[in-house]
């Protein structure tokens, strides 16, 4: 098993190390900017003549008229016309605002310079972020094929788990709760064995960002790896 991982893992990253990233920057500059020629933001910065023109004046005027925004900058220019609240149900619904179509996911987020923030979570943007992934899990394996990553258990450092509705289909939560939802389907999660590092844990340590002693496999298998994310 491990043999067949090791020569998967070559052989994309060696296709990772051959691509380049000038090019690849250019495209997925252009693939943005037309995707976003209906949508309200593209229309405010006029994605639909930059789709057109060539890359090098493309990019100058998409510096030029698109200025560096705060989230609170976001949330005020295009965010906030999709929120309400009915009695204690929260509604986010955004369609074709900034992304194409409806934004099924929202990604809560807390962190110091506002309250809650609600980051829209697209399809594209959970597959980009997997192929990501992958690509970085490949060369870490291309480079060290005497790792154990794949043969062990893996320790999963999860905010809340679980997802709310806020509407019209759309789901808002934790980014751990997301991404435990769209797991690779290789990735089998125990339910029983899930850690929370919730705001209460961490106030008992006092705020320290110390992993607290626990023993996620009393069967005595190894943990090969410990996955988490980065509170921001």
């Amino acid at each position: 098993m491990n043999f067949l991982v090791n020569a998967a893992a070559t052989a994309r990253a060696a296709r990772f190390k051959a691509r380049d990233p000038f090019r690849c920057q250019r495209e997925i500059f252009r693939n943005l900017i037309s995707r976003g020629t209906g949508t309200r933001f593209g229309r405010d910065h006029g994605f639909g003549d930059l789709a057109i023109i060539p890359f090098e004046t493309a990019y100058r005027r998409y510096r030029e008229s698109v200025p560096i925004r705060t989230y609170a900058d976001f949330w005020k220019d295009y965010f906030a016309v999709g929120f309400r609240k009915d009695g204690d149900q929260l509604r986010l619904q955004l369609d074709n605002v900034t992304w194409p179509g409806r934004i099924p996911l929202y990604c809560e987020t807390s962190g110091t310079t506002a309250p809650t923030k609600f980051i829209p979570f697209t399809r594209e943007m959970f597959a980009e972020n997997r192929r990501a992934a992958l690509d970085l899990t490949a060369c870490y394996l291309a480079g060290n094929q005497s790792s154990r990553l794949m043969g062990g258990k893996l320790l999963y450092m999860a905010g809340a788990t679980e997802l709310k509705d806020v509407g019209n289909g759309a789901r808002s939560g934790d980014m751990s709760a997301i991404t435990l939802r769209n797991r690779p389907e290789v990735v089998i999660v125990d339910e029983g064995m899930i850690y929370t590092w919730s705001r209460e844990v961490r106030g008992r340590l006092g705020g320290q960002s110390k992993i607290p002693h626990i023993d996620p496999t009393p069967d005595g298998e190894m943990v090969h790896a410990i996955v988490t994310y980065a509170a921001r």
